[in-house]
């Protein structure tokens, strides 16, 4: 048990470090990178400890810190090894026999253990999530890491393939779209060529799924206006190269990132600026008229809080109202940049009614809106993300 001790005990001293000021896994590289002497196995071995711990939301939340991490260890771990061997041999109320055993056989071992862990807090929000969502699927969803996916260009496809036979990574694709590959979370792979030489980008694949509702021509302008580092943007390029590209971000670095990463993927004939849109329409192009906006909103991101689960810690329900005033926001302010006859691509990355469905009420009270269509990209049974995406015509 002394063992068993120091684990948790260095686990829980991490954990208690950690004050939400970035996302986990940089806090866990300072910690790394300040503690030279612990291993590349004791690392994984932390790593999967604190992610375990956070997993599990607020169905702990009666129970004390060292309960906690083992439960959530239990549930999310799936090998008998010998980390699970140190946390588990000598546990008188999880078993480490039962380690391999489904996720809902796991559930129901320690909802007997612990009469006071509750399930269904996992994910504690259902009352605002959309009335799409399988909310129990995406509730235990939580307790598990999504894939990394990569888009890969259509012409590409053979060389990426032929590169990650010859290093023996292992891929899987998706027949929901047939340029996605998805690989483990360990492989490196902003070190191969086909990253380097920009053939494969690093993108969900709920967010590449949003792509089917971009209806883009050649020469027509079109504005992703909540650019960030350009995913969308390189996606919309990816099926219609030839449109008239410009972005636009609040954030100076991360418009110094897209450049970057435009430059990658050989995207050279685009314009860019920084603009605030809760202040207005940009006075970059406000005389313009535009065949297509997108809206890749700043969102709760709760859609990916099984890549972050710490988020589900820190977040206060009083944030969703403030997400959805900013969105509602933007919507005025770029609206009147839309020629008529224009679309309007609306996405989040977020499961709340208010974010996705509420939204698209709002944009109904836009002058000559029409919802044409929506949908909740549910990514679980594909290891994936979940997003919202609607397409808006402007009459």
């Amino acid at each position: 048990m002394i063992a068993e001790n120091y684990l948790i005990r260095q686990a829980l001293e991490i954990i208690r470090g950690y004050a939400f000021l970035e996302p986990l896994h940089h806090y866990l590289k300072q910690v790394f990178r300040a503690n030279k002497k612990m291993g590349a196995r004791d690392r994984r071995n932390m790593r999967d400890l604190v992610y375990a711990y956070f997993r599990v939301g607020q169905s702990c939340n009666s129970l004390t810190e060292n309960e906690r991490l083992h439960i959530g260890f239990f549930l999310v771990y799936k090998s008998v090894d010998g980390l699970s061997e140190r946390l588990f041999a000598a546990h008188d109320k999880l078993k480490i026999e039962n380690i391999t055993a489904g996720i809902a056989e796991k559930v129901a071992i320690v909802k007997i253990a612990y009469p006071a862990f509750n399930d269904q807090l996992l994910f504690p929000f259902i009352e605002h999530t959309s009335s799409a969502l399988d909310f129990d699927a995406f509730n235990l969803s939580m307790l598990s890491q999504p894939n990394v996916w990569l888009r890969v260009l259509p012409s590409r496809m053979s060389d990426v393939i032929a590169e990650f036979q010859s290093l023996d990574i292992n891929f899987s694709t998706n027949e929901k779209c047939e340029l996605a590959l998805s690989v483990d979370q360990g492989v490196k792979v902003k070190e191969t060529n086909s990253y380097k030489n920009g053939w494969i980008e690093i993108q969900d694949l709920s967010s590449q799924l949003t792509g089917n509702y971009f209806d883009a021509k050649p020469n027509e302008q079109w504005y992703d206006c909540c650019a960030a580092s350009g995913g969308k943007s390189l996606l919309l390029l990816s099926k219609e190269p030839n449109v008239k590209l410009i972005v636009s971000d609040t954030r100076v670095k991360i418009l110094d990132n897209l450049q970057e990463r435009f430059e990658r993927a050989g995207v050279k004939h685009f314009e860019y600026f920084v603009a605030d849109l809760l202040v207005g329409t940009p006075v970059q192009i406000q005389n313009e008229l535009l065949d297509g906006i997108i809206v890749d909103a700043p969102c709760s991101g709760s859609g990916t809080w099984g890549r972050n689960p710490e988020q589900i810690s820190l977040f206060k329900v009083d944030q969703i109202k403030y997400y959805s005033n900013l969105q509602q926001t933007i919507f005025k302010n770029v609206w009147p940049l839309l020629k008529p006859g224009g679309q309007l691509i609306y996405i989040t990355c977020s499961v709340f009614k208010e974010e996705n469905e509420n939204a698209i009420e709002f944009i109904k009270q836009l002058p000559n809106s029409t919802i044409e269509k929506f949908e909740l990209i549910q990514g679980v049974n594909d290891k994936a993300d979940t997003m919202f995406v609607a397409r808006v015509l402007k009459n």
